[in-house]
């Protein structure tokens, strides 16, 4: 890797964007000090201290015992929100599979029910788009947080309510007549939104008591403002003739706050707080697990005291894996919500038949394709998220490109059962091809990117070891499958072709046993 940096998505309390210059060597030994220590604050440095001045075991259990208290109750509401909107995020594919239902008597192509919904589309897309981004700023102000008060809870609240009416305010956006309350309902509930993440960071900067590693730092407050302020651009140009497009400026939010911390560096001085450097507290914890494994045979006072401290250590360590664990549980919530959603037309299809009076055995014979359908994207998803856990049971850190392909996997995943409901309900044609399998594709696509991205960065490593080449080669097969099964599609067995993918792993057993030279060069 040489002394290739590593930009981390996460700021450090300074403000600034964590960077390690680590070599590959020095990186394994110091793997996951770029993004996971974020929430250690400084109340556990002051209990460690009084652990080694011969504080009382049994005050620093009960010490012990109630920030862990502290940090459950916290670690519940935020996987609480993360559920809600994973569960959001998902909703916004049923204006789309329910457009697929309609489509089904209309006997259209693909390509006409693309060009007929082409508005749903861009807002289920732009939609997501902004979702993402309130959940990524949410995740990062809250990286911060050690513990919620009465206020911030409820602006969690509310905040979580203006996420779970975009799926409805994006579905009566293409509903009802286009008009000036229309533009005010979608965009605003977006505006509405950043404006409570905004009093959120506030909320948690006055309150120094509930600071983590230094409280918020100074570029989360400036990225809510410059937020708000594109949001308010976008809801008064979406009444030109450019639309509901204007709302793609939200992307500019990350060069805007950095050209605007470069241009004024002062405004950075008047927010920051003195904390210990990442690394330093990283090292310390490394030390004292040592230490008190060292220092284990000695008498049980002492023996005592190690444990606490390796305790201590410990907590922090699991408090800052819960960075990156934040993401992968919020992917796989949303995920497996996809995943749920594919059984919608099957349901559909029950009902449907309540008055027709048949047998089970000719509902099935009716819905073999919808069965079929189900089955293979059910096998599509399932394979796709394993790559995914594999990938991820070594991640200790996100950067910032990782971060951004994760989203662009997920979007993926996402859109699968949307895609088997256009496979199901509209006329066959080369374009339906395409969708239904170049979806998981793309997936597919989006994963290696991850994979080679982690393998590039050995900060991101968790325990130092990164993902392996059989990961990576794995993908690649899968994509070449995914290829082969899209060509086969055409002949006579048509989508049962995506059944070679279950041959991904053999195929990859029979390369490395070739050539097993290829995994001493990875």
């Amino acid at each position: 890797m040489g002394e290739e940096g590593v930009e981390v998505e996460s700021l450090s309390p300074n403000g600034k964007t964590a960077v390690s210059n680590d070599t590959a060597s020095g990186a394994v030994s110091n793997a996951g000090t770029l993004e996971k220590n974020d929430m250690v604050d400084d109340k556990r440095d002051e209990t460690k201290q009084d652990v080694s001045m011969n504080e009382s075991p049994s005050e620093v259990i009960e010490s012990l015992k109630e920030r862990s208290k502290i940090l459950i109750e916290k670690t519940r509401r935020i996987m609480f929100t993360d559920a809600a909107v994973a569960i959001a995020l998902t909703l916004l594919i049923l204006p789309l599979m329910d457009a697929a239902v309609e489509a089904q008597d209309e006997e259209v192509s693909t390509h006409e029910w693309f060009q007929e919904n082409k508005q749903l589309l861009l807002t289920f897309f732009l939609s997501y788009t902004v979702i993402a981004m309130a959940w990524i700023d949410h995740d990062r102000l809250f990286r911060f947080v050690s513990h919620f008060n009465m206020i911030l809870n409820i602006l969690n609240f509310v905040w979580l309510m203006a996420i779970a009416f975009i799926p409805a305010a994006t579905n009566i956006m293409n509903s009802v007549k286009d008009d000036i309350l229309t533009h005010f309902v979608w965009i605003g509930t977006f505006l509405f939104a950043k404006v409570i993440t905004f009093a959120m960071t506030i909320v948690v900067r006055k309150n120094p008591e509930m600071w983590a590693d230094g409280g918020p730092p100074f570029p989360l407050l400036v990225g809510s403002m410059v937020s708000i302020c594109l949001l308010t651009i976008a809801l008064l140009l979406s009444m030109t003739k450019a639309g509901y497009w204007m709302l793609t400026i939200v992307v500019l939010k990350i060069p805007i706050t950095r050209m605007i911390l470069w241009r004024w560096p002062s405004l950075r001085t008047k927010w920051e707080t003195t904390s210990d450097d990442r690394r330093e507290k990283n090292e310390t914890l490394d030390n004292d697990i040592t230490e008190s494994s060292n220092k284990s045979k000695e008498d049980n006072k002492e023996g005592l005291q190690s444990l606490l401290r390796y305790l201590l250590a410990l907590e922090d360590r699991l408090d800052g894996l819960m960075e990156a664990e934040r993401r992968i549980i919020f992917t796989d919530a949303a995920a497996a919500i996809a995943l749920t959603l594919l059984v919608l037309p099957l349901m559909d299809a029950a009902t449907e038949a309540r008055g027709e009076e048949i047998s089970t055995a000719e509902w099935f014979q009716e819905n073999r394709k919808l069965l079929l359908s189900f089955f293979l994207s059910y096998l599509v998803i399932s394979l796709s998220w394993n790559d995914q856990d594999k990938l991820f049971r070594n991640v200790g850190a996100f950067t910032r490109l990782l971060s951004t392909l994760n989203f662009l996997w997920l979007l993926a995943i996402v859109f699968i059962p949307v895609a088997t409901a256009i496979l199901n309900l509209v006329r066959d044609d080369p374009l339906q091809h395409l969708v239904y399998i170049g979806t998981p594709m793309l997936a597919k696509i989006w994963t290696i990117f991850e994979i080679i991205e982690v393998h590039r960065n050995p900060g991101t490593w968790e325990y130092g070891v990164g993902p392996s080449f059989r990961l990576l080669l794995n993908g690649v097969v899968g994509l070449v499958l995914m290829v082969a099964a899209l060509l086969l599609s055409f002949t006579a067995a048509g989508y049962l072709m995506l059944l070679i993918l279950i041959l991904t792993k053999p195929i990859v057993k029979a390369i490395l046993w070739k050539w097993p030279g290829l995994e001493m060069k990875w």
